[in-house]
């Protein structure tokens, strides 16, 4: 007896070693093995799939040195099903039925096992209306329901039964409703599920992936049902009341991304708001739910009002909120989206209010600044703007025709010194430039708008100053080339001589003789 217990002990905890040591020591004592060891031995085997083992086993049971009961058929059973070995569980079954050993209910759920693997609902079912009440156990009742899970009808049999004798668990509620999804009887589904909370089952992990993998299925065959929709919406929020510790990154992510694919991105947004306010989804799931929400609201705005716009905008900076001290997840690109949410919704306040906690964690795109600069004028912002092109760096491409904008846009409303100081930044940033030749002291102003004009001219001012101080361009007159530019002369498609010539822009004229002139002598020439 303690060399048996041992043996238990160690075929438990210990390694092949200690079991080889024990049965060493059964052999110096002249200890034969039991029914009992055997049983033992043959589990460790066969769960840690050594080969070697199960053969000695097997060779012994073989040989009539020991009398094998219905535990050792079944541990043989089980060890056979796991390995998908259908042939070799048949044939296990036909040594019982050969010795008239009586199934219990362990041989009954292998069975069960059995009948899930040949697909066999018919065998399923038979076996479970031959076996008596008392005999019913609920990981019984669960198999039997997976055996069968091709075939609603029985599974309603089967539940029902379960619900008459009060032997009801978490399993049967999910893999009924799991079976009654798979075959399109979702209200059923429904109705099991929500008698599985008015029964008082907890959520668990199995449970809720259930409930979330049954409301998806639905929704990919039918997007669009609202009710199906507020289901999904009621158990989430069910979950998140009873068991918040259910609500993780992982569901979260599946959640948010599956939504994604099904053209919910409304949905997502207000589960990720309202149920996964403490959780993260991956960085390009974040990324697509937020570019789905802008795609809605660009469309057509004849079909799209500004209250629907403004709506979804509050969405994405309510989203963009959850993961602001989460830098490793959220990049530019996120804040895009969002800016441009925010700007067809004309949300300018909250634009300028989002503005600040770029400033310090992120460097600008192309896309950024020319949305930034197009919010500045619409909301006429003209503080955005000049912060906007500050922000600029020297790998930061600028397109010329946005750095006008925002100084034009920024000169309209008389600040001048905001004008200047924006120009003079992207002119350090070599992002423009107003000089042809600094040695002949040739500056061209093609394309320049007026506040363009009057800020590169008050910035070569200077810096023709300090080459006079170091006596460098003392004696060289200042060339200012401006008028029309030969490609604007193409874009006109004119052949007269007259209207194709060198014109000079009046406006420009006048800027430089209100603004320079005096003490600056100059003179116009054709």
């Amino acid at each position: 007896k303690f060399l048996s217990s041992y043996l238990s002990v160690i075929c438990n905890y210990g390694t092949n070693d200690d079991i080889s040591y024990i049965l060493t020591l059964f052999n110096n004592y002249n200890h034969s093995l039991t029914t009992y060891d055997v049983n033992t031995l043959l589990y460790r085997y066969g769960k840690s799939n050594d080969t070697q083992g199960l053969q000695h086993m097997i060779s012994l049971i073989n040989s009539n040195e020991i009398n094998p009961d219905i535990p050792t058929y079944n541990i043989l059973l089980g060890i056979c099903i796991d390995s998908n070995n259908i042939n070799g569980a048949k044939k296990i079954l036909q040594v019982i039925d050969k010795k008239g050993l009586l199934h219990n209910s362990y041989t009954k759920s292998l069975l069960y096992k059995l009948y899930l693997l040949t697909n066999d609902s018919t065998a399923a079912m038979k076996l479970y209306n031959q076996t008596s009440d008392s005999q019913l156990t609920c990981p019984m009742i669960t198999l039997a329901i997976l055996a069968c899970s091709n075939d609603p009808w029985n599974v309603m049999l089967i539940y029902q039964r379960a619900c008459r004798l009060n032997l009801l668990h978490e399993a049967i509620y999910t893999s009924s409703s799991k079976a009654l999804a798979n075959n399109g009887l979702y209200d059923l589904a429904y109705l099991i599920i929500d008698q599985m909370i008015v029964d008082g089952f907890d959520f668990n992990h199995k449970s809720l992936s259930n409930v979330l993998s049954i409301c998806l299925q639905q929704l990919t065959i039918d997007s669009s049902n609202q009710a199906v929709i507020e289901n999904f919406q009621r158990y989430l929020q069910l979950v998140y009341q009873l068991s918040p510790q259910l609500i993780t990154n992982s569901i979260c992510q599946r959640v948010i991304s599956e939504l994604n694919k099904l053209n919910l991105s409304i949905v997502a947004s207000q589960l990720h708001i309202q149920i996964f306010n403490n959780c993260t989804c991956k960085s390009a799931t974040l990324l697509d739910l937020l570019y789905n929400l802008q795609s809605l609201s660009e469309v057509d705005s004849n079909t799209v009002d500004v209250s629907h716009r403004i709506r979804l905008g509050r969405l994405g900076l309510a989203i963009i909120r959850i993961y602001h001290n989460k830098p490793s997840i959220l990049t530019i690109h996120h804040y895009n989206h969002v800016i441009r949410l925010l700007s067809l919704g004309q949300m300018y306040k909250e634009i300028v209010l989002l503005f600040r906690s770029l400033l310090k964690n992120y460097p600008p795109t192309t896309f950024t600044i020319a949305e930034l600069i197009r919010c500045a004028k619409q909301g006429n912002l003209p503080l955005l703007a000049y912060r906007t092109i500050l922000w600029c760096n020297m790998y930061t491409y600028v397109p010329f025709a946005v750095i006008s904008d925002a100084i034009s846009f920024v000169y309209s409303t008389r600040r001048l010194d905001y004008t200047i100081d924006m120009y003079r930044h992207m002119y350090k940033m070599s992002q423009i430039n107003h000089w042809v030749s600094t040695k002949e002291m040739i500056i061209d102003l093609h394309n320049f708008s007026r506040g363009m004009a009057v800020s590169a001219l008050t910035i070569a001012m200077k810096e023709i100053s300090e080459m006079n101080q170091n006596n460098i361009s003392s004696s060289v007159p200042l060339i200012v080339i401006t008028g029309q530019s030969i490609n604007r002369h193409k874009n006109n498609n004119q052949i007269d001589d007259e209207s194709t010539s060198y014109l000079l822009l009046s406006e420009l004229q006048d800027i430089l003789i209100e603004d320079f002139y005096p003490p600056i002598s100059s003179s116009t020439v054709p």
